[in-house]
């Protein structure tokens, strides 16, 4: 990640998540002078995936879930 944002004029676009919020990760961009601009959790603006996540959801949720183990199995290998 620091080779990329040094390429990138050494900025990195992370969330809030505790990961990145960590005093060692921000000690470590700070020693490679790279800057983080934090931007809001699940921001579609990032992630194009985002605005997906509700309909998946309701997509499986309608299909139930397995009624065995081996049912589970068979569902799960069949994709």
């Amino acid at each position: 990640m620091i080779p990329f944002a040094k390429k990138v004029d050494g900025i990195i676009v992370e969330d809030g998540a505790g990961c990145h919020k960590h005093w060692y990760v921000q000690r470590v961009y700070d020693l490679e002078e790279v800057r983080k601009l934090v931007w809001c959790g699940n921001s579609p603006d990032l992630n194009a995936i985002e605005p997906l996540w509700a309909r998946m959801k309701r997509d499986t949720i309608k299909k139930g879930p397995p009624q065995s183990r081996a049912d589970g199995i068979r569902k799960w290998n069949k994709y």
